[in-house]
């Protein structure tokens, strides 16, 4: 079967040319949802970014900081020593509103090529640290990977390898009616261009099978829930394995690309999940990602959430040498939220209820904006470190603690 594969910044298989790029552990806000909490962002002109990949195309993704106020940074892309194509040459990319910071931007989409190995090349310019005009590098999309290709890793390049499901795959379905398909400005940012509405009704369900040992959800949310469930998510449904998760998101700002749910430690084998929706106010379904984890973090998802998600998109850890630096300046900051989730699985046939308190250290936005973007900038933000192909660390699986289990750690069902 042919995939479409996601490729984290943090992939080791991922070169970063110069000496000046930096990761960032965390999302560059609250709302922009970075996938797997992770950046890669530079400030200096001419650094680059080199990753080959098998497959018939390739997209780069990355975040935009408040063009409104530091301008756009510069980039060009070059597929196999070709030509390189200037960001944006096309005039494409779309950007809702200039005061606000997106992530999931395409920066880059390939032209249809042969199926085989390839390699891009990423050049960065128009960049500058005293202007805050950064290039903020999210991930890749592969196109036309195998299934061969994915077992070997993202991508063909060597870890492990996740694929990125649309909301409007045929493989996805909604049994029981009552979701919508919505278009348009209000999901340009999406992932595709599009989402699905949830249905009034609490019946009604989306389906989706995939072979692997992780799956995620992922969503815009964009109403005022409250601290309830929202929603329902079981897996292999009926079975002596079915496990039960729900996502709680408890703030009303946009949220865009949101985890509504991250499950790892499954068996490695095909299985089915099933999303009911339990609120009649809506949210927008827009992809799913699954795949094989080693435990390791490389390349896949290292902020595993098992079970609810409640609030800002990630946290953690990632060990990089190099001096520390101040998060960007005009967003991020800390704060705390916490969250009540319920957890139910079948463990040797019987049906086990866990009841626990999440703690979620997360991202709160600075005061509004206004026509200084330096008004109201946190100074408390966590330190990022200096990366380069020489000195970056290899990733680890990020943790954080949930009544004193391990988020991101294998669920045992069997005891």
């Amino acid at each position: 079967m042919v995939k479409t594969v996601i490729v984290d910044d943090m992939d080791p298989n991922i070169v970063y040319g110069g000496d000046g790029w930096v990761a960032m552990n965390q999302p560059y806000s609250v709302t922009t949802n970075d996938f797997n909490s992770t950046l890669h962002h530079a400030s200096i002109n001419g650094l680059t970014i080199r990753y080959p990949f098998r497959g018939t195309g390739i997209t780069v993704y990355g975040t935009i900081s408040l063009p409104c106020c530091y301008g756009t940074p510069g980039s060009t892309y070059s597929i196999d020593g070709g030509t390189p194509v200037r960001f944006n040459s096309s005039g494409e990319v779309s950007y809702p509103d200039p005061k606000i910071s997106y992530s999931h931007i395409p920066f880059y989409r390939s032209p249809q090529l042969s199926y085989g190995d390839h390699s891009i090349l990423i050049t960065v310019d128009n960049v500058s640290d005293a202007a805050k005009r950064r290039y903020f590098f999210d991930f890749f999309l592969v196109n036309g990977v195998e299934d061969n290709d994915n077992a070997q890793g993202s991508g063909g390049g060597g870890g492990p390898g996740y694929t990125i499901v649309d909301d409007r795959d045929s493989r996805v379905s909604y049994p029981g009616g009552g979701w919508s398909p919505v278009s348009g400005s209000s999901t340009s940012t999406d992932y595709m261009g599009t989402s699905t509405t949830s249905p009034s009704s609490t019946t009604a369900t989306s389906m989706f099978s995939f072979t692997g040992t992780s799956i995620s959800v992922y969503a815009h949310a964009f109403d005022n829930y409250g601290t309830g469930n929202i929603a329902q998510f079981v897996v292999d449904a009926g079975t002596s394995q079915e496990i039960v998760r729900y996502a709680t998101v408890l703030a009303s700002t946009d949220r865009r690309h949101h985890p509504f749910l991250v499950l790892e430690g499954l068996t490695d084998g095909a299985h089915t999940i099933q999303v009911t929706t339990l609120t009649q106010k809506k949210w927008w379904l827009d992809y799913f990602v699954y795949g094989t984890s080693t435990g390791a973090g490389v390349g896949g998802l290292n902020n595993a959430v098992v079970g609810g998600v409640t609030g800002g998109g990630g946290g953690g850890s990632t060990p990089n040498t190099g001096s520390g630096t101040a998060l960007p300046e005009g967003e991020g900051g800390t704060g705390s939220v916490a969250s009540t989730n319920v957890t139910t699985f079948m463990s040797n046939g019987v049906m086990v209820t866990s009841t626990q308190t999440i703690s979620n250290t997360g991202l709160v936005l600075p005061s509004p904006f206004t026509t200084d973007p330096d008004e109201g900038a946190p100074e408390n933000n966590p330190a990022i470190g200096s990366s380069s192909s020489a000195t970056q660390s290899p990733p680890q699986t990020k943790t954080a603690t949930i009544a004193g289990a391990t988020i991101g750690a294998a669920i045992d069902v069997g005891t």
